[in-house]
């Protein structure tokens, strides 16, 4: 279907109509500005994490709201949070400045979104760090393409670096482009990104690098 899509806009001299879905931790403020920089006029709608514990509580999903909470704490303890944080800031302009998202929502999977998309009518959806997106968001979203941070089709869900360290495959420590379907980190895949390795390389040093 991309590459229908590719053929098709050889004659259109239209700007890409392309709407970012992402949350809000520093890596997607990266993705933004190198969005920013290459669509100018992009759409993008933020699931932020306060959102998605908040929707998680509304939906009684307790288990997932604690796994949500600990890791975010085990981050700040392990200076994690701080890490990120530092790594993306140096890979930013200091004098840049950024258009504020269309939309925040705590689930992308909600009307307000459904309406948006429908008003914009993306050719293609670019996904990175919301929850499962559901058929209706998938229906109206063009070419849904995820920036998925593991080795599909060997790792799906979260914290995809740290089961491939822990499984001793190196070789699949990496990112993964694909097509967004109704499965959890399915549909065709596109393409792998592969990051440099150093021998005193942590778990988060590579996810950072997986991202840009």
């Amino acid at each position: 279907m991309s590459s229908v899509i590719v053929q098709q806009r050889k004659n259109i001299s239209a700007p890409l109509r392309l709407v970012l879905l992402c949350s809000d931790d520093p890596q997607h403020f990266y993705l933004r500005y190198r969005i920013q920089q290459a669509f100018p006029g992009f759409r993008c709608i933020v699931e932020s994490n306060e959102g998605q514990i908040r929707h998680l509580e509304e939906k009684g999903r307790r288990g997932d709201v604690r796994y949500m909470k600990y890791h975010s704490q085990r981050r700040k303890l392990t200076g994690d949070s701080r890490s990120r944080k530092l790594y993306f800031d140096q890979l930013l302009p200091d004098d840049l400045t950024l258009s504020p998202p269309d939309l925040e929502v705590a689930s992308i999977n909600c009307q307000e979104v459904w309406d948006q998309l429908d008003k914009w009518q993306p050719e293609v959806t670019l996904c990175a760090g919301t929850k499962y997106i559901g058929k209706k968001a998938i229906a109206r979203s063009g070419v849904m393409l995820n920036l998925h941070t593991g080795h599909l089709p060997d790792y799906k869900g979260n914290q995809c670096i740290f089961f491939t360290l822990l499984d001793g495959e190196v070789d699949k420590v990496g990112g993964t482009i694909h097509q967004v379907s109704s499965e959890l980190d399915g549909g065709a895949i596109l393409d792998w990104v592969f990051p440099d390795l150093n021998p005193n390389d942590r778990e988060e040093d590579l996810y950072a690098r997986c991202q840009h």
